[in-house]
């Protein structure tokens, strides 16, 4: 349900951080960005090209887009820049237009964003946390990751997704994902806030965020209230760092809880996926044991046994290679962990 106020705080929010200047030129991926130019003095440009699959758009002919219309920034999942800078990387020609590269919707892992930073050097890339109900909620400029943070994402700490922004509030709640919350007092919530550093549920709220959905379906499972205030549960897990920088866990629901101790597959995800052959990593709990299967077209014959080492806190029962992994639909770089799940149990009948 988005009233007038409702699109004219969430402009607000997205023209601020995502930095619209009249006479930029935009390569919109997405409808909300149409608009938002709209309003922002910023000409749109519209590819010709199948949005509803950005993992396989046709890269030459964004990078033709682009020249041929001076194209200053572009929006997009990194599925859709994985795709923009395949050929960019072939020719050895940058894009010297782009001034500005946001991605999201989807993980958004250090690579993408160095793929980004090479494909148009003269560009401000950033990562921006969101969800259809809430966006943005946090934004990371690449520029800001330490060596600290990058050590901290190989240790199982997650990925950094940076300062939420100012205009929601964030909170990390005990994980009851799976349970209505229903009407809480301040005590109640404050009880339930988890401390600095600490794994939860993230919750939000703010005049960007969705109070409710189209005749209440849904809303028990998502929303709650706090002393009369509506809270959007986003059903992602993760932690607020001492620099009040959130850090992404993964889904709520992918949690694995078993003898080894609670573990939110993201947190190994993230180690596999600095490995420069993996293209796409999933970790998931399958019939009582713990799996990592990979995506990697050009993996090495030493690549299991260096994931093994890396992961070995991670307790993996095995490592399984896949020529594909499967993704969600509309940003084509989720792992869709029920599809995963169903080729397990299809595997496990064939042997």
């Amino acid at each position: 349900v988005r009233s007038h106020g409702f699109l004219l705080a969430q402009h607000r929010v997205v023209a601020r951080h995502l930095a619209l200047v009249p006479g930029e030129v935009d390569l919109a991926t997405l409808p909300v960005f149409t608009l938002a130019n709209l309003a922002s003095g910023v000409t749109t440009v519209l590819p010709d090209l199948d949005l509803r699959r950005p993992g396989a758009v046709n890269g030459a002919s964004v990078v033709a887009a682009v020249a041929r219309f001076g194209v200053t920034r572009i929006t997009a999942s990194p599925a859709f820049f994985e795709r923009l800078g395949a050929p960019v990387t072939a020719s050895g020609q940058p894009l010297p237009t782009l001034r500005k590269l946001f991605t999201g919707g989807a993980p958004v892992f250090p690579r993408v964003l160095a793929l980004l930073q090479a494909t148009a050097p003269a560009a401000r890339v950033a990562a921006v946390y969101g969800s259809t109900e809430a966006e943005p909620i946090a934004h990371l400029d690449a520029a800001e990751i330490s060596a600290a943070d990058r050590a901290a994402r190989q240790s199982g700490q997650g990925l950094l997704a940076g300062a939420p922004v100012a205009e929601i509030r964030l909170r990390v709640l005990r994980d009851r994902w799976g349970a209505a919350r229903g009407a809480l007092t301040a005590a109640d919530f404050a009880a339930e806030t988890m401390p600095a550093g600490e794994a939860g549920e993230i919750v939000v709220t703010g005049e960007h965020v969705l109070r409710g959905y189209l005749g209440g379906v849904g809303d028990e499972e998502t929303k709650f209230s706090v002393d009369g205030e509506t809270w959007h549960r986003t059903g992602d897990a993760g932690r607020l760092d001492d620099k009040g920088r959130l850090w992404l866990l993964g889904r709520c629901a992918a949690r694995i809880d078993d003898g080894h101790g609670r573990l939110y597959p993201f947190t190994a995800e993230c180690v596999a996926m600095t490995l420069p052959e993996v293209r796409r990593a999933a970790f998931v709990s399958h019939a009582g044991r713990r799996y990592l299967v990979v995506e990697a077209p050009r993996a090495g014959p030493d690549l299991e046994g260096r994931l093994a080492a890396a992961l070995r806190w991670a307790h993996p029962a095995a490592i399984l290679f896949v020529r594909t992994l499967p993704v969600d639909r509309r940003h084509n770089a989720k792992v869709d962990y029920p599809g995963l799940r169903r080729w397990l149990e299809r595997r496990a009948g064939t042997r």
